[in-house]
């Protein structure tokens, strides 16, 4: 994975306003910011595990999963479904990231031939 991925999808969710619906629908604004929370110190190289990647709440996904498949959406709608999307994507980038890490974490040490020993002297 990589980081600049991550970088850029974090910084096009700080340029964009936080959705109305955002403030009123189950606890989206913490996920949002324990989101925001992960992916700075995914970028910083702190350690994570994928157990600490935030997931939205049941009252935040039921109301996703209700506009995804909604037909027509109004503004406040797209606003809030679409800056969802640009939260998953980056949720599912740190994931990935870390998956990446810990393969990396894994791998065996190069193994290196010890030095030879020459004649032992008494």
């Amino acid at each position: 994975m990589n980081p600049n991925d991550i970088q850029q999808l974090f910084d096009s969710l700080r340029r964009r306003p936080f959705p109305s619906l955002g403030r009123v629908v189950g606890n989206f604004g913490l996920y949002d910011a324990l989101l925001a929370g992960t992916a700075s110190s995914y970028l910083a190289g702190l350690p994570l595990t994928p157990e600490t990647v935030p997931e939205p709440d049941p009252e935040t996904q039921g109301t996703l999963n209700m506009l995804a498949n909604k037909a027509a959406l109004n503004a406040e709608e797209r606003e809030f479904l679409e800056y969802a999307e640009l939260l998953e994507q980056l949720r599912q980038e740190i994931l990935k990231g870390l998956a990446h890490r810990h393969s990396q974490d894994k791998r065996p040490e190069p193994r290196t031939r010890a030095p030879k020993e020459g004649p032992r002297r008494e």
